[in-house]
């Protein structure tokens, strides 16, 4: 569970490019801290509600699976989960797109058609191979996230 903890901070490699692309770096400090603390926060409570409406006897690794299937918010709270996932992999992937896309492509030329198009063939080929491994280890998600949260996240 700690390793899925930890993975719950893993846009923080966020954190560098926004500090680059800030006008103000120097309040963005004190902006990282606050963020931090208010996200923090919102883990806790989040945390706190769901034992106070569960209990302690969690039996499933995402409170998402233990909704009621027959309720209409439980589906439209499943739903708007998934939507989020969806619009946020972006953010996530950003920082490593820009790493790997220079150590295969070099120096990318913004006037290069072909260059273009082979960028947006490799996003669309490491967009599938995701999903393929999310569809792969569907059933061990969790196992998954806390591995990744363990060795990638905590080093950060």
């Amino acid at each position: 569970m700690i390793g899925l903890a930890i993975f719950s901070y893993e846009g923080i490699t966020l954190v560098l490019p926004i500090m680059k692309k800030s006008k103000n770096k120097e309040e963005f400090h004190k902006i990282f801290i606050v963020g931090m603390v208010i996200l923090t926060i919102l883990y806790i409570s989040f945390g706190v509600i769901t034992y106070y409406s569960f209990g302690s006897d969690l039996n499933q690794s995402y409170v998402t699976e233990m909704l009621p299937s027959t309720d209409i918010i439980s589906d439209i709270v499943k739903v708007l989960y998934s939507i989020q996932l969806c619009f946020s992999y972006a953010l996530y992937v950003i920082p490593v797109n820009d790493i790997l896309e220079e150590l295969i492509f070099g120096k990318i030329d913004e006037n290069s058609t072909s260059q273009y198009n082979a960028i947006n063939l490799f996003r669309l080929l490491e967009c599938a191979v995701i999903a393929l491994l999310a569809t792969v280890l569907a059933s061990e998600i969790s196992v998954f996230v806390s591995l990744a949260g363990a060795l990638v996240c905590a080093p950060i």
